[in-house]
């Protein structure tokens, strides 16, 4: 048999999706000879087939947390070592679930950082009606504010078509009493009755690795400040609150300055999607799960596969 006919055999199987019988009657041979030929086309190395592993591990993976913390769904993406394409990914992975529970008449609430500006990035432009997009934290006036603030609420209403409900005040106040007075104005207090309203709420999850902490790249705590909670134990930040391993709040002077909404309201809300990834973010996903925190994560293959095993660290509590 000529190679170039095994080729072409090979090419209208698995690339043409033909069946054995329907190459048999359009080359008038027998189906058992193209069975053969197909056999020789994988014996000479023309035809290479391989199996995903990483999507099986994946799904294997993900059901594994899915089941331990009581999740609704966990996404995960294909990894990279590149951190800016890893993150890109999970981005694009994040904005293709978005849009499968993006529907008529919701209220989204979202927060900021590097996974959610991908994740909006990706995001197909579409047509939804009476949708609102709330600011769920307080803003930043650093330079790169389109990825931490309302910029990013802007940008993600204009691609559906959406209503932006923005928080015109910083995340992190000087203190506490300046905080509660904020709050008792009433177009703040008004916006933080919507952002408890929520159908769902995107949340980055953020880490007090100082070195990788967008609460300090947006200029809301100083790197001295994200060493010392972390140094404490406070590992990583939900909305801008700091969370400990356990996924409790920290019982110090910083969450009393945050302008955002609580973790406890969160439990309310329907759908609380978690986005994240990458070494650094292994033990802030495990503290927001652990937490209770989020009920849908979206993460790449590798962060999931640590998550996974380091989740006997602590006893895994679900979301209630």
């Amino acid at each position: 048999m000529r190679r170039e006919t095994i080729v072409k055999i090979a090419k209208m199987y698995y690339y043409d999706d033909m069946s054995q019988q329907e190459i048999a009657k359009e080359l008038d041979i027998s189906r058992s000879n193209v069975s053969r030929i197909l056999k020789a086309s994988r014996d000479l190395d023309i035809v290479d087939i391989r199996i995903n592993d990483s999507s099986v591990r994946s799904f294997e993976v993900g059901e594994r947390i899915k089941e331990r913390f009581g999740l609704k769904e966990v996404v995960i993406a294909p990894p990279n070592n590149d951190q800016e394409i890893n993150i890109s990914n999970i981005g694009f992975h994040a904005a293709r679930y978005l849009e499968t529970v993006l529907k008529d008449d919701m209220n989204v609430g979202v927060t900021w950082g590097l996974s959610i500006y991908h994740m909006i990035a990706n995001l197909m432009p579409m047509v939804r009606t009476n949708i609102k997009i709330v600011q769920m934290m307080g803003g930043t006036s650093w330079s790169d504010s389109y990825k931490y603030g309302a910029p990013l609420i802007l940008s993600f209403s204009d691609k559906i078509g959406g209503q932006a409900k923005l928080l015109n005040a910083p995340l992190m106040l000087s203190d506490r009493q300046l905080r509660d007075r904020l709050m008792l104005e009433e177009p703040i207090k008004e916006h933080m009755e919507l952002a408890r309203r929520v159908d769902i709420a995107l949340l980055g999850i953020g880490t007090n690795d100082m070195t990788n902490s967008t609460m300090v790249m947006a200029n809301s705590i100083s790197p001295e400040e994200s060493r010392a909670l972390w140094d404490s134990g406070i590992i990583a930040h939900l909305c801008g609150r700091p969370i400990n391993e356990a996924g409790e709040i920290a019982g110090n002077g910083f969450d009393g300055r945050i302008l955002a909404v609580e973790l406890e309201d969160l439990k309310r809300v329907p759908e609380v999607i978690g986005v994240a990834g990458g070494p650094s973010k292994v033990r802030p996903i495990l503290a927001s799960l652990r937490g209770g925190h989020v009920n849908t994560l979206i993460t790449d293959e590798k962060t999931a596969v640590l998550v996974d095993k380091h989740a006997d660290d602590h006893e895994g509590r679900p979301r209630v």
